[in-house]
């Protein structure tokens, strides 16, 4: 009867080949025949056959699978290798397995043979099962390394390469001893160097050499440690270099101070480097200037001066032609191109700047220096000298602490630095006008006036009132500022009538109100003034040509006295009629009797007396007021008071309103008796 492998889809071929390894280890090779010899290898089927890689030679496959025998199974048997091959009729697969443990076990024995400069390397290759973790630190990781009886040599991880299959992981490390493997000579600069290249381990510096560079090398696939040695104080390099005008030696130099050339100082040292190796940079100068700069773009035609290892005096000497008038304004240590030198700054012991701001006026700036103390001069006080003639001095500022003394001084030509205007009602507006220094012509009364400063200088803010066409307000008050038209109340007076009549020995009077008073509006013009006179004038009333002032204080009246002059009877009436005028006049009238005919009197159609002698009346009116129908007339005139001076002078504002000519009424006339 067949036996099967792992399933009952394969059946064993003879006994399987057992191989036996080092450290433990077992290669086993099963040959088995499949059940359908004609349809196993297809794809589909060949998960029947085939068993994955790494799987346990005891382990059941997934199809139709099968345990293995008491006592078949080897400890840690996975599958390496499978594959399959026709024997006449028979499809057979051959299955090969090898112990894959947890852990790392080494295929042989270590291989050992010696690199460079007789250092011993040792190549060992280990496996497990895949994925076993390999924890190891090249540069770190040691192993003793013992051939027979002699002394164990401690050997380092110098690296390794892992190989990993689906069954299992193998790594290879290689071992080399610590030391060194090369020493070569090399050119740094102009010098020779030794360098030494080793493999976990710091090399021995030669007698008079110091350690230069270390770098990280490889060698031969191994990571190594390059070290380079120099002598000490050696010049690697020499050169020569531009710093500003001047010609510089410059010399690179390991561990040590080289000796300045003739007639040279030492101006600079820095840190440097040469082909990787750490070097000082010694820059040498002669005493010297380096560069002169010069300002033409303002009026302090300043100039700058970087000089090495120069005193003040020898620089000044050095350019007098371009510091003459020049005062040196400052000295500090400055850097040039890294190389440590002296700034001078020199400057024209009198400079200006001129600007035309604040409304056009001219300012000057003036710088003054000197080797002496300076004293102030009088803030607002006027100049005469060039170049500030004819200016007055605003502000000053002195600085007589240091060995070279300053004046700044700021002076301003005196003029008219604003003018504003703030318009305000009927025709008048408010004008202020601010003066620098002293104060000029201004128009019209002045109500205020301010004192201050711009600068230090004085400056005077005048405000004064003037018309919107800029003339004086006020000055003789005969000079509308302003005018406008209007509509005015206007009362039209009533007209009443006497009438007489005589009819042989009859006197007859009858009065009767013709036209009733009536309120109109009429056209009018409100003429406004200012003026310092505060009474209303006579020639106010007869302004653009005006009747009067229209303002009717006795109105129409009348009164009639009769007697008779033989009976002595008497009649009299009165009558005042407010608002009303007339043009009827007063008279007198006697009338005698006739034979057999009394004399009479009728009044209002009404007879008041009879006499047989006569009868007599007299009449007086009181016209009233003029007919003002085409005339012009004065309705109002105001004072009221506006504002003061600044002297304490009261301006008025007079208003006067004036009507165009009165027009006629229109309507019909009305009579009957009062």
């Amino acid at each position: 009867m067949a036996v099967s492998h792992r399933t009952n889809r394969l059946k064993l071929i003879g006994t399987p080949a057992v191989e036996q390894l080092q450290n433990g280890r077992y290669q086993l090779t099963v040959n088995c025949t499949t059940m359908n010899s004609r349809e196993d290898w297809y794809s589909s089927n060949k998960a029947r056959i085939f068993p994955d890689f790494g799987s346990l030679e005891s382990a059941e496959m997934s199809i139709d699978g099968l345990a293995p025998r008491t006592g078949e199974a080897y400890t840690d048997m996975r599958l390496v290798s499978v594959q399959s091959s026709t024997q006449q009729e028979q499809y057979i697969v051959t299955l090969v397995y090898q112990t894959l443990g947890a852990s790392f076990v080494q295929v042989k024995d270590d291989t050992v043979n010696y690199v460079e400069n007789g250092l011993r390397r040792v190549t060992r290759k280990s496996i497990a099962k895949a994925g076993t973790d390999f924890q190891k630190t090249v540069g770190t990781t040691p192993i003793s390394s013992q051939i027979d009886g002699e002394t164990a040599v401690t050997c380092i991880l110098a690296n390794y390469e892992v190989n990993d299959t689906d069954s299992y992981r193998e790594v290879t490390e290689v071992y080399i001893e610590a030391g060194t493997l090369s020493e070569t000579s090399d050119k740094v600069g102009s010098q020779l160097a030794i360098v030494k290249e080793t493999f976990a381990s710091t090399p021995t510096t030669p007698d008079g050499y110091s350690p230069a560079s270390e770098q990280v090398s490889n060698f031969d696939g191994i990571p190594t440690r390059q070290f380079r040695f120099l002598k000490n104080n050696v010049t690697l390099s020499e050169t020569e270099d531009k710093v500003g005008s001047q010609l510089a030696i410059v010399k690179e130099v390991f561990k040590g101070t080289p000796i300045a050339p003739s007639g040279y100082s030492i101006a600079s040292e820095q840190v440097s480097n040469v082909d990787g190796i750490p070097t000082k940079r010694f820059t040498f100068l002669k005493p010297n200037i380096l560069s002169v700069r010069q300002d033409f773009n303002n009026g302090k035609k300043r100039v700058s001066v970087q000089a090495f290892n120069k005193t003040s005096a020898e620089v000044t000497s050095a350019l007098s032609e371009v510091t003459t008038n020049h005062k040196l304004i400052s000295q500090q240590e400055s850097d040039f191109s890294g190389i440590k030198t002296s700034e001078f700054e020199y400057q024209l012991d009198e400079s200006f700047t001129e600007d035309r701001e604040l409304n056009g006026l001219k300012r000057i700036s003036l710088l003054e220096l000197s080797a002496s103390d300076f004293t102030a001069q009088t803030v607002g006080a006027a100049s005469s000298a060039s170049p500030t003639s004819g200016l007055f001095l605003g502000s000053q500022v002195i600085d007589n602490g240091g060995a070279i003394k300053v004046r700044e001084s700021n002076w301003f030509e005196k003029g008219t630095l604003s003018v504003s205007t703030r318009n305000l009602a009927e025709g008048v507006k408010e004008v202020t006008t601010v003066f620098l220094i002293t104060e000029g012509e201004t128009v019209g009364p002045v109500t205020a006036r301010n004192t201050s400063n711009f600068e230090g200088l004085k400056t005077i803010s005048v405000t004064t009132m003037q018309d919107k066409e800029g003339n004086p307000l006020g000055t003789d008050g005969s000079t509308p500022v302003h005018s406008f038209e209007t509509f005015s109340n206007f009362t039209y007076p009533g007209l009443f009538s006497i009438n007489q009549y005589i009819k042989r020995f009859n006197l007859s009077l009858n009065s009767q109100l013709t036209k009733a008073p009536a309120q109109s509006k009429v056209l009018s013009t409100a003429y406004v003034f200012f003026t310092t006179t505060s009474t209303i004038e006579p020639s106010d009333y007869r302004y653009e040509s005006a009747r009067g002032l229209w303002s009717p204080n006795d109105w129409g009246a009348f009164s009639i006295f009769a007697f008779g002059s033989r009976s002595g009877k008497i009649f009299s009436t009165s009558k005042a009629l407010r608002g009303y005028r007339t043009t009827s006049s007063s008279g007198d009238v006697t009338i005698s009797s006739g034979i057999g005919t009394k004399a009479s009197f009728t009044f209002q159609e009404s007879e008041k007396i009879k006499d047989a002698d006569s009868v007599t009346y007299i009449l007086t009116v009181n016209k009233g007021p003029v007919d003002p129908i085409g005339f012009k007339w004065v309705l109002d005139v105001q004072i009221k008071t506006a504002f003061d001076d600044i002297d304490g002078n009261t301006y008025y504002k007079k208003t006067i309103i004036v009507t165009d000519t009165i027009p006629a009424q229109v309507g019909f006339p009305v009579a009957g008796p009062y």
